[in-house]
């Protein structure tokens, strides 16, 4: 009886669950409606659609690809760098010609009959040069040097007396050659050309007596100079250099009292020493 009670019980609670269960549907799978924005909906039976979006890739035109900037650095690369290089010298001078003539008698000026440098150490001997190849190039500097014009006798300036000091200043239109090695050491040379012009500073104790004066022309010369360049690093170098110029005379009259009273002749072909730094961009 007890048993019978119980199966009574758990068919009663039974039943409604079954019920209810199975009154519950399932819903219909439906496919999800292609996207309005241009992408393509992929339909499958029975099964939910995926939408898939098409990527568009924007085409560059080809004059867009190349920047300025990206110009300006093939262009500095392609023909400043490594090619272009600026410096400075100063160098000591040795005339090669200090002596000519007798007084008033075939000399550089009445009776003055030597010239004496004067030595200048300022570095302000620039100079800008070209590599067309690591082999040769081209370059212009300027050059400057002074020299008094006296007579001294044997013993030398200081001694006697001095009409003045001449000075000479110009350009030079140069070649170069280079012997580039594994080294950090290159040796060069030079072949080129000189301009100048010619201005005369009268002594003061000259000019005062009887209004003395000296007007000069300008002059050119050729000259062959070489050295060897040390690498400090990649844009920086130091040089040792030697350069012999020939310069045709420099002609012109001295003067007193408004009147000329002779011709002036100087022999300023020289050779010099000296020391660079050079800066590569």
């Amino acid at each position: 009886m007890t048993k019978l009670f119980s199966y009574l019980c758990l068919c009663l609670f039974a039943v409604p669950v079954f019920a209810q269960t199975t009154a519950v549907k399932t819903p219909n799978k439906t496919s999800v409606p292609p996207a309005s924005t241009g992408t393509t909906a992929v339909k499958m039976q029975g099964k939910v659609s995926v939408p898939q979006t098409t990527v568009k890739t924007p085409t560059v035109k080809a004059q867009d690809k190349a920047s300025v900037p990206l110009a300006e650095e093939d262009f500095y690369s392609s023909y400043i760098m490594y090619k272009l290089e600026v410096g400075t010298r100063m160098t000591r001078i040795s005339l090669l010609d200090s002596s000519r003539g007798e007084p008033n008698n075939g000399s550089f000026m009445g009776t003055s009959t030597q010239l004496q440098e004067s030595q200048n150490y300022f570095p302000a001997k620039l100079f800008a040069q070209y590599r067309i190849t690591q082999q040769f190039g081209a370059g212009i500097g300027y050059d400057r040097f002074s020299f008094t014009v006296g007579d001294w006798g044997v013993e030398g300036a200081g001694t006697g007396g001095s009409d003045g000091k001449a000075t000479l200043s110009g350009p030079l239109f140069y070649a170069m050659g280079r012997y580039p090695n594994s080294t950090k050491f290159t040796p060069f040379c030079e072949l080129g050309l000189a301009f100048y012009s010619a201005s005369f500073s009268a002594d003061a104790n000259w000019a005062s007596t009887n209004d003395k004066g000296v007007s000069l022309g300008g002059t050119s010369g050729i000259y062959l100079a070489g050295g060897c360049a040390y690498e400090i690093n990649e844009q920086f170098l130091v040089d040792l250099y030697m350069r012999y110029m020939k310069i045709s005379d420099v002609n012109g009259e001295w003067v007193m009292l408004g009147s000329k009273q002779g011709d002036v002749v100087l022999t300023p072909s020289y050779f010099a020493i000296g020391i660079g730094a050079i800066f590569f961009f």
